[in-house]
């Protein structure tokens, strides 16, 4: 779980340095699908019994806060 949470701000911060839209974009996209990986482990760490359903669902709910704000900021590159 940290290494995915790791790699949404590291992907951004690497494609900001990108020359192109596009480019950047995929490299948004690649944090986009870190942060699916977030998700899947908070559920996992909850089915596991290692983490209470109502700290996964905080976690949850702010990945997926950053996860909109991949996806807008990605339709916006590629416009």
């Amino acid at each position: 779980m940290r290494r995915a949470a790791n790699s949404v701000p590291l992907n951004i911060a690497e494609g900001a340095g990108c020359r192109t839209d596009p480019e950047f974009a995929q490299f948004l996209g690649i944090a986009f699908r870190s942060c699916n990986e977030v998700v899947t482990a908070a559920e996992l760490a909850v089915r596991l019994g290692y983490v209470a359903r109502s700290k996964a669902d905080v976690l949850i709910a702010e990945v997926d806060e950053v996860a909109s704000m991949l996806v807008g900021l990605t339709r916006k590159l590629r416009q």
